[in-house]
């Protein structure tokens, strides 16, 4: 069961990963064609290891490339390639860092006397969340009506 969340854990997240990525899973890419058949439709591909050829062509179009920690390590005994050398990403490094941010962030935008803040939730998970609500403050400096529109 534990192999089986190992699996489910970057499939999951790799969904919130924006625009097109690969990411190297060796032995777990058979597991997640099966698993996830609809995993490959989306904007990221699950490769089992990339020569320093696919990797540069990977790079070339556009792809970000993540790894697993120890995919990457059998990366550069299998082809030679340290893949984090062409600037690819530890997967579990961005989850983390992602967990780590605010639960909350506001972003406020000041025109005249018109402020408008926008509120974005980000899930335990670290996958960020749309954005939940819009909230406009009127007023001058000591007196604001606030209305928050969900």
């Amino acid at each position: 069961m534990q192999t089986i969340e190992n699996i489910k854990n970057p499939v999951q997240f790799s969904r919130t990963l924006q625009g097109r990525n690969v990411i190297l899973v060796g032995g777990w890419e058979p597991q997640i064609d099966v698993m996830f058949p609809d995993a490959a439709a989306g904007n990221t591909l699950f490769v089992y290891l990339l020569s320093e050829q696919q990797l540069l062509a990977a790079l070339h179009e556009g792809y970000a490339v993540y790894y697993l920690p120890a995919i990457r390590a059998f990366n550069a005994s299998v082809y030679g390639v340290d893949v984090a050398k062409f600037g690819a990403q530890d997967l579990r490094a961005v989850f983390e860092e992602r967990a780590r941010k605010p639960a909350i962030s506001l972003r406020v935008q000041a025109k005249d006397r018109l402020f408008i803040a926008s509120l974005e939730a980000t899930r335990v998970s670290g996958s960020p969340s749309t954005p939940m609500a819009i909230a406009r403050l009127r007023g001058t400096d000591r007196a604001a009506r606030l209305q928050l529109f969900c």
